[in-house]
């Protein structure tokens, strides 16, 4: 992650104010729906492991139940404390205890456990994308849940208007988010023993798409979907 990025990410946002910046675009809704249909898609066992880098603050637990996900071991991590105090309180509230968070960098983790799915949503666009694949494959997971935007060439990555609040505004002016093609992390993970078997696209605001993109590991490619 460049500088500018972790600095951004850690000093400048405010995760009350990210938290409303996503909701009024629409995102928070359509990628928690994404997750919930990446989900419901394949077939997973209760107890599974599950790791969530870059979790932010769990604003997807808004409109899915926190409970269904509690089934599972469940895994958040993070660069930004304040954002995992949020998601803690989140979950806490709505009954949910089989979870732990962590700080920790996907691009350098203190992680040394395997997990059977790993979910990252909008993380590749901020980190450096490979060592952040790197990371999630030497996990050695079943499935691979990635959530990844698509914009027309001349949209600005990070939406601003004269309505977003400061820290969004000051975040905007200094970090340069770079989104990348769903080509090459199809390419990139296909060489590392993964399959894209299914693809998601749910348009927001400005333009934009959210794409989910659903990857198993080669040698579970028998026991895919219901």
């Amino acid at each position: 992650m460049e500088e500018n990025l972790r600095i951004a990410w850690t000093e400048v946002i405010v995760a009350d104010e990210l938290d409303a910046h996503l909701e009024e675009l629409g995102q928070a809704k359509i990628n928690a729906l994404l997750v919930k249909q990446m989900f419901d898609d394949f077939t997973l066992p209760d107890n599974l492991k599950i790791l969530i880098p870059g979790c932010g603050t769990g604003q997807i637990f808004d409109y899915l139940s926190p409970k269904e996900f509690c089934k599972y071991q469940l895994t958040f991590s993070d660069i930004n404390q304040s954002f995992l105090d949020k998601l803690k309180k989140r979950l806490n509230d709505n009954g949910c205890r089989n979870f732990r968070c962590i700080i920790d960098d996907v691009e350098n983790t203190i992680l040394t456990d395997q997990f059977d799915v790993i979910v990252l949503i909008l993380v590749l666009e901020q980190v450096d994308w490979e060592k952040g694949i790197n990371t999630i494959i030497n996990f050695n997971p079943q499935y691979i849940y990635l959530i990844i935007q698509e914009q027309g060439l001349d949209i600005e990555t990070i939406t601003v208007n004269v309505k977003s609040r400061d820290s969004i505004r000051r975040f905007s002016e200094m970090a340069d988010p770079q989104l990348v093609p769903k080509d090459l992390i199809y390419s990139y993970l296909s060489k590392n023993n993964y399959k894209l078997v299914r693809t998601y696209e749910r348009p927001v605001l400005n333009q934009k798409v959210m794409v989910g993109l659903a990857f198993q590991r080669n040698h579970d490619i028998k026991n895919y979907g219901k």
